[in-house]
């Protein structure tokens, strides 16, 4: 498959097309939370979502480098349940289980938000070292899917 990218050059209405090779995508695997699973963590967990931070919810990490090769397992449903709540100064996330220890990530988990305004990056959530046990059970679903980035 051939990418391309278009640019606008200067003030002209003209467009410049440039062929982007396939290597320039960054493809990456993770079990993407539903819409319902998504405002469930919003709702619950509301006080770790400060509103001058960047909301995420949004997936578990399984590999943040490379795509799932066994096309069998995209779109497998994935039931994930809620064991932890951890914050930092720039990221707050969930700690899950259900998917085993299957990531690449310091630790299966959803990352609810990131302080974006002083560096944060989801990436650092698992840099978290606060975790307080959620005792009652919450569960997520979510499909594994593989996500491109251009």
């Amino acid at each position: 498959m051939t990418l391309y990218k278009a640019h606008f050059t200067g003030l002209s209405s003209k467009k410049k097309i440039n062929k982007i090779s396939e290597n320039t995508q960054t493809e990456w695997c993770a079990i993407v939370l539903d819409t319902e699973s998504q405002n469930k963590l919003r709702k619950l967990f509301s006080n770790y979502l400060d509103p001058e931070w960047s909301i995420k919810c949004h997936h578990m990490t399984i590999d943040p480098f490379k795509p799932i090769s066994d096309s069998s397992l995209l779109g497998m449903t994935v039931n994930l349940a809620v064991t932890y709540v951890g914050k930092s100064d720039v990221a707050s996330a969930v700690k899950v289980v259900g998917y085993g220890n299957k990531t690449n990530n310091e630790f299966p988990h959803v990352t609810l938000a990131v302080n974006e305004k002083i560096g944060g990056k989801a990436k650092d959530s698992n840099k978290i070292v606060n975790w307080t046990p959620v005792l009652d059970h919450i569960s997520l679903v979510g499909t594994i899917q593989n996500i491109q980035n251009i």
